[in-house]
Parts: structure tokens; sequence; C-alpha cells
């Protein structure tokens, strides 16, 4: 027997929907204080209290409705490439609340709250259109959201909550994934630094056929403009090329489109909203809203140095009422860059052994390959920085021992690679 589904407006399946406060911070917690989260927190699809705030209730008070609760629904409302952005909070540990920048929608009981969550997120690119405004003072137009966006659901709330089984046991293994592949990369990054910020090996002295270059001279610099004329929210034959913004969530994606700005491998850096945020992008693009790109110089040094160099830096904009990065002033910031002759990968081979269980967790850094793209001896096919899970380990010279058990993913948006 087919089940019962039905499609209708989001606004047919909401029974609460507002706008956060006006907070009124408080540096430090108090009886008084709760917390109060806002856009930065809402990321990947995920909350965290991480960039959340302090609110004194004493100074306001907040309405019983506004109290967050867990699988509340929380929408980003203002910013380009920030209005849109969709997650369902799991936990509350403490009592919070949201700012004025988000929005709050609770289901009316048609539909569980959890079935709602996944509803929702899977409308992320339709819903990111719903801006409107002036490049970065948009703001999500409610009544379009609630009335644009079409939910597709089972009438059986068995089959909601089977649905919600199957999306919640495969978050949770990509969870897992991500916490496996964050460790991994901050052993990279401490590396990185080690090597070519800290020169340990050289007792902190940069070599003499090294150099000292600026962002200006080693890349060719830009920053994006504002969304194509020509876009979709999911890649479609006529719009294949992804469109980046400033967001974090999903590495920036913002829709795609059928003409790309930049073909080149290369970086961008986040210059409004969370400044700073480094990706290495592999493929052509569409950067907007002022994400500033960076088309390496290969001559000198590859997108993948370029990256991991710039992941080292604390970066930062300027400005009184919107802090911002621009162009003109990151051109003046120092890059080290390596002599190509110094970067040989049988030079440098680190292995990093941790034993877990019959594996073995093996760091291959090819270091050449990195600095200036030349593969030379090394085995790697695509690997900038690779890490290996190896059940046997017999050479340093990656590709000659061991039997590969798997490969864990490196890289911003890098979709994996072959090894052999």
């Amino acid at each position: 027997m087919t089940s019962e589904w039905h499609e209708v407006p989001l606004r047919e399946l909401v029974g609460y929907i507002s706008k956060g406060i006006a907070p009124s911070y408080a540096e430090e917690a108090s009886e008084t204080t709760i917390r109060v989260l806002n856009q930065k927190c809402n990321r990947n699809f995920r909350i965290s209290y991480g960039d959340s705030r302090l609110h004194d209730t004493l100074k306001k008070k907040v309405p019983p409705e506004r109290y967050v609760k867990p699988d509340d629904i929380l929408i980003n409302s203002t910013g380009a490439g920030t209005a849109g952005r969709i997650a369902q909070i799991e936990d509350v540990p403490s009592a919070t609340t949201i700012d004025g920048h988000m929005i709050l929608i609770r289901s009316n009981g048609k539909v569980t709250q959890k079935f709602l969550g996944y509803a929702l997120k899977a409308h992320q690119w339709e819903v990111l259109q719903l801006d409107e405004g002036s490049t970065g003072q948009t703001e999500l137009n409610r009544d379009r959201l609630l009335d644009e966006i079409m939910i597709n659901y089972p009438v059986s709330f068995d089959e909601q909550n089977a649905i919600v089984g199957t999306l919640e046991s495969i978050d949770r293994k990509l969870i897992v994934n991500e916490q496996l592949n964050d460790n991994l990369q901050q052993q990279a990054a401490t590396l990185f630094k080690a090597l070519f910020v800290d020169l340990t090996p050289f007792d902190g002295t940069m070599p003499p056929n090294w150099t000292i270059s600026t962002l200006g001279d080693a890349t060719e610099m830009g920053a994006g403009g504002d969304k194509p004329k020509e876009s979709s929210p999911v890649k479609t034959p006529l719009c294949p090329y992804p469109i980046y913004s400033n967001g974090i969530n999903d590495y920036g994606l913002y829709g795609y489109t059928n003409d790309p700005k930049i073909k080149a491998e290369s970086v961008t850096v986040s210059a409004r909203g969370t400044i700073g945020y480094v990706c290495l992008r592999h493929t052509p693009y569409v950067p907007i809203v002022r994400l500033v790109t960076l088309i390496p110089d290969t001559k000198v040094l590859s997108a993948k140095y370029l990256y991991l160099y710039l992941r080292q830096l604390h970066i930062t904009g300027t400005g009184t009422t919107q802090q911002q990065l621009t162009v003109p002033d990151f051109r003046k910031t120092e890059i080290i860059i390596p002599d190509k002759n110094t970067t040989e990968c049988d030079n440098y081979f680190d292995r990093r052994v941790d034993v877990t269980g019959n594996y073995i967790i093996r760091f291959y850094f090819s270091l050449g390959f990195i600095v200036h793209g030349d593969e030379g001896d090394c085995s790697c096919h695509a690997g900038d920085l690779v890490y290996l899970l190896c059940e046997e380990y017999h050479d340093q010279r990656f590709g000659n021992g061991g039997r590969l058990s798997g490969i864990v993913r490196f890289g911003c948006d890098y979709r994996g690679f072959n090894c052999y």
C-alpha cells in the first residue's frame, strides 16, 4: 500500500515564526544572563555556541516563546551569502535566545519538528535566493519563504520518523568523519607552520636561497562583484559552474552559473562576515560580494602552498561600522617563498605514526608538489597534502610499500583523489 504524501507551502506547516531580539549584551555571566545566538553560530547546517554572546534579561526581558528549544529551526535573515542559512539545533545546554538577524521556526503539528527541519534544509539553495536589497544589506523575505518554499511530506508520522531516523544516522557518521578530518588537518597545519612559518628545521632562520614576497607580487588578486544574472540554486547542464560568496556554509557555495570568471586553480579569502576564511578552489567559478580571490604566479608558488600559508595567518579587516578585508591592504601581506631546489619531496618527508588497532595513520608531505606544483619522484597523484590509512609500511617512498586501506580527504573543497 502506497503511503499518502502531500506537497504544500511552508506556511501551512508552520505554527510559530519569529525574529529574535535586540540583545542587551553583557560581558560576564550572571544569574540574569542567558546565551544569545547570532548568524556566526549557524554554519554547515549546525548550531555552534562558540560565537554566541551573553544577554542580560534584567535589562531586557525575553518572551517565553523566544527561548530556543531542542530541534528548533533557525535561519539567518540578513546579509548576502549569509541570509538563508538553515540549521536545526539539537542540544540547548543553557537558557538561550536568538538575535534579530535570525528567524526561529516551529511546526504546527502536521509534521514533526525534526522532519520539518530536514525538509527545509533540503531547500537550502532555494531559500538562499530569497534575500532582497542592496549588496551587503540584503534581508530574507519572510513571506516568500513561507509561500514559495514547497514541502513534500508523508501524512504518516511513523514514516516521517523513519525518514528522520535514516537521516540522523547519516549525520552521525558525517560528524565522526569530520572530527577525524579536523584532527588530521590540525596536524597538517602544525607541521606546515613549523616548516614554513616558524622555520623550525632551520633554527628559526630563513635559508638564504628563500625569499620574502608580498601577496600582491606573488599573486593576481581581485574581489568578487554582484551575483550573475544567469544563475541557479542547483547545478544544471546550463549552469554548471559554482558561485562562491563570503559564507562558510558549504565552503561559501551560493549557487551555480553558466560563465566562470576564475578558471585557474586559486585561493579565496572571505572579506566580510567571517573575515579570513580561506578556501582552495580547484575548478572554475564565479566570486561574488567582494570575496577576495588570489591566483598564484605558478613560477614561484602553487595554489596549494598559498592556501596552506594563508591558513596560518591571522587575517583581519578594517573599518569602524562594518569590518572588511580590502584588496589594497591585503596585497601588502608578506609571504615566504622557499627555493624550488630546497623542496624536493625526498628531502622533506615526515612520517607520523599513530597506532590505532591494526591501522597506522601515515602522514605524507610532498613539499615539492605543494610549493611549486611539481610531482617529481612522488608517486602521489594529485595529492597536495595527503593522509593515508595504511595497513603496512615498508618504505619512505610513498607507493613502494604498504597496502592502502583508505584515504582521508584533506582540503576545504577537495572531493577525493586516486593514489597508486
